[in-house]
């Protein structure tokens, strides 16, 4: 297994490793009242009957799963002696990256159809009973795009530590891509990470933009 030399044990990569789990705690904290108060608030039955609180319920959950394993465990889980608090192995690193990775991925495209859904419901004022036909036209695309986008991933090993603070998508060992690969050749990641680097920027850029889209249509 490639130790880096220790590179990743700065002062620098404990900082990077520890910040975010305060954060982390308060967003799930957040997300967890906003599930609470969905499901056990009063007039329960119109609140699981409305559109919008069906997608703010799954972006809430994939928020919680997405800060407890990117944000909250960080060096935790990558493989042992890569970082700074490292203590998992190949596993706990592909979990991280893929669990995180979809989840992450999911609460930026429920915040698109939740964007999408308001400009509906103002602009063009369609009601709940007319948007609740199409729930699963809201709620399923972001899950089956994301699978789409990250199973290719997983078969070609492309979760790795990226040299920051957790795992993600990566080459094994890092830099392995390049001319002189400092660090040895290519073992896990080879084929599709430095693409898939690019593509996921760029489908975050792409939503982010859509729902700055939609809310300035309000």
């Amino acid at each position: 297994m490639v130790e880096y030399g220790g590179l990743f044990y700065s002062d620098q990569t404990k900082t990077l490793a520890i910040a975010p789990k305060v954060p982390a705690v308060l967003s799930i904290i957040g997300s967890s009242y906003v599930i609470y108060d969905l499901l056990q608030g009063r007039r329960e039955n119109l609140k699981r009957s409305c559109l919008t609180n069906w997608i703010l319920l799954c972006m809430s959950i994939c928020d919680i799963v997405w800060s407890f394993v990117h944000f909250f465990l960080t060096t935790w889980m990558v493989p042992v002696g890569q970082a700074w608090g490292s203590a998992g192995t190949n596993f706990t690193c592909t979990l991280q990256a893929l669990l995180g990775g979809f989840f992450g991925n999911c609460v930026i495209c429920y915040n698109a159809a939740l964007a999408l859904c308001y400009v509906l419901m103002v602009r063009y004022e369609w009601k709940d009973r007319e948007l609740i036909k199409y729930r699963y036209r809201f709620l399923l695309p972001p899950i089956i795009y994301n699978l789409a986008f990250f199973l290719p991933h997983l078969a070609d090993n492309s979760f790795n530590f990226q040299g920051s603070m957790q795992c993600w998508i990566a080459t094994y060992p890092l830099l392995c891509e390049t001319e002189d690969a400092p660090f040895g050749q290519c073992e896990r990641g080879e084929h599709i990470a430095a693409s898939g680097v690019t593509l996921i920027i760029d489908t975050a850029l792409k939503f982010t933009v859509t729902i700055i889209i939609f809310c300035s249509m309000l």
